[in-house]
């Protein structure tokens, strides 16, 4: 896979990075965690050969029901709740806005 078609890929409102998915979970309840691993690629996206990353930067296609991605959604935004910045700023976390970001897309 070249450079220009691996970024348009991992730029897809459901492809998320191996950090990602690990800090999600770390989020979620044991539940939807789990149910979450059943929609998960489980072969990561084929870097470019000259890709220097190893597997912390794998990027995984998530394609998971509506009803799912909203309660995600809704567990990351009562953990940002919980855990807001030293400043107390009322916002979502870049986490929650991805998750957000795949909740409002087509796909």
């Amino acid at each position: 896979m070249d450079w220009a078609e691996y970024k348009e890929l991992c730029d897809k409102p459901y492809v998320f990075s191996s950090h990602a998915l690990s800090e999600t979970h770390l989020r979620l309840s044991e539940k939807l965690g789990l149910g979450l691993d059943y929609f998960i690629s489980a072969v990561p996206i084929p870097k470019p050969l000259d890709h220097k990353g190893d597997e912390r930067t794998d990027m995984f296609e998530v394609h998971i029901p509506f009803d799912m991605q909203d309660e995600i959604v809704f567990q990351l935004s009562q953990y940002d709740e919980k855990h807001t910045d030293k400043y107390g700023l009322d916002r979502p976390s870049p986490l929650t806005k991805a998750w957000q970001e795949l909740l409002d897309s087509p796909y």
